[in-house]
């Protein structure tokens, strides 16, 4: 359920250019979907530190893969307007 979750949040920004409040809250519900399954990191000994660090986890690095993804973008766009200059 998470990949499809995030997989269908990549897909629809890509496509549509979704709001951020949108992307935030799925990507939150992605982090808590961990936690409910039982998959967490733990740091400390309060389970609230867990269930916070693993929602931030999840939301920084899924954040950074869509970075990557628009570099991708703009990378061979640029590529592309060389190759046309010659």
């Amino acid at each position: 359920m998470y990949f499809g979750l995030a997989i269908f949040m990549d897909l629809s920004d890509s496509a549509y250019n979704t709001e951020l409040i949108l992307k935030l809250s799925v990507q939150v519900r992605c982090g808590l979907i961990l936690i409910s399954s039982g998959t967490f990191i733990t740091l400390s000994q309060s389970m609230s530190v867990y269930y916070l660090f693993t929602v931030f986890w999840v939301v920084t690095v899924m954040n950074s893969i869509n970075m990557l993804d628009n570099m991708d973008g703009i990378v061979t766009s640029v590529i592309i307007k060389r190759l046309r200059r010659g």
